[in-house]
């Protein structure tokens, strides 16, 4: 007799779990997860150049593959100015691609690091800024102090640069506004400024100084190189703290499996458009990591003028 009733205990139940069952899948189509917005998101990319190339194989295709992670529409919008960066973030909800000093401008309450760019093996660990000077030149430990009108920057805005001062204990930041290359992605047109003879020191990416010496166009008899910060994040993709935590690791997962033998049409052409810029990838950047970064880094003291 108590198997006959606990059988028909589990036949009443059955509906009334089933309804359940449903009535929880309506609610988490139905509740809000993690603050997010509906509506077409954008993609913030700060690339000076505007190059049309990069827009079509790298910044579309980024945010196709954001799109898919975020099971919302993803537009790439590229500005030249770091002022324009900060006032799209500040008026709507937005992911950012770009350097790390400006991306640690915009940590905090609002947003989250979520990868940072990659570059193939074997230097596919973080870079460190360094400092190549002209052997002939006369020797100084902070050019960007001493000979300003001799040194150029890399960029404006990445901690490969700007950490020679900001996160060297003894280093002081420029005290006046110094040249600096027009491109964060690649400071190669700094380099060939460098090397044609227009400076005689420059704070650069170590991947990128690397690749001129590994081609020859930087010998070792007539430059010296310096490392200037730890290794960097340096090219990071923030995205808004109310977009929930699931959300954010599948963008995570997503984005770190471009370059790992991901199938799909979104991932190899984004793929392939890396590469131009001597990118394979992206890794996971989690927020405490992050965050040890701006405390080494201390405050920023827009040393270079940035607009």
């Amino acid at each position: 007799m108590a198997e006959k009733g606990s059988d028909n205990g589990l036949r009443r139940a059955t509906p009334a779990a089933f309804l359940l069952v449903l009535a929880l899948a309506v609610a988490a189509l139905l509740w809000p997860r993690g603050h997010e917005q509906p509506g077409v998101a954008s993609l913030v990319v700060f690339d000076p150049t505007g190059d049309p190339l990069r827009i079509a194989e790298i910044y579309d295709p980024l945010a196709a593959l954001l799109a898919e992670a975020a099971g919302r529409p993803v537009t790439a919008r590229v500005v030249a100015t770091v002022a324009e960066v900060y006032r799209l973030a500040a008026s709507g909800e937005v992911y950012v691609f770009g350097p790390d000093a400006l991306a640690l401008q915009l940590a905090g309450q609002d947003y989250v690091p979520v990868v940072a760019a990659r570059r193939p093996p074997p230097r596919n660990l973080r870079p460190r800024g360094v400092l190549v000077s002209r052997r002939t030149a006369p020797p100084t430990a902070e050019p960007w102090r001493t000979h300003p009108d001799r040194t150029v920057c890399g960029d404006s805005v990445s901690l490969a640069v700007t950490g020679a001062w900001r996160m060297a204990a003894e280093a002081s930041p420029p005290a006046v506004r110094i040249a600096s290359g027009p491109d964060p992605w690649d400071h190669a047109p700094v380099l060939h400024a460098l090397r044609l003879g227009a400076y005689d020191h420059a704070l650069v990416r170590q991947w990128d100084a690397d690749r001129f010496f590994a081609q020859g166009l930087l010998s070792t008899a007539e430059w010296s190189v310096r490392e200037t910060t730890m290794p960097v994040p340096d090219l990071v993709l923030m995205a808004p703290r109310r977009l929930s935590a699931g959300r954010r690791l599948a963008l995570g997962e997503a984005l770190g499996r471009v370059g790992r033998h991901e199938e799909g049409a979104v991932a190899s052409s984004l793929e392939h458009g890396l590469s131009r810029l001597h990118l394979a990838g992206f890794n996971l950047l989690v927020e405490p990591d992050f965050e040890r970064v701006r405390r080494l880094a201390g405050p920023d003291p827009d040393a270079l003028g940035r607009e």
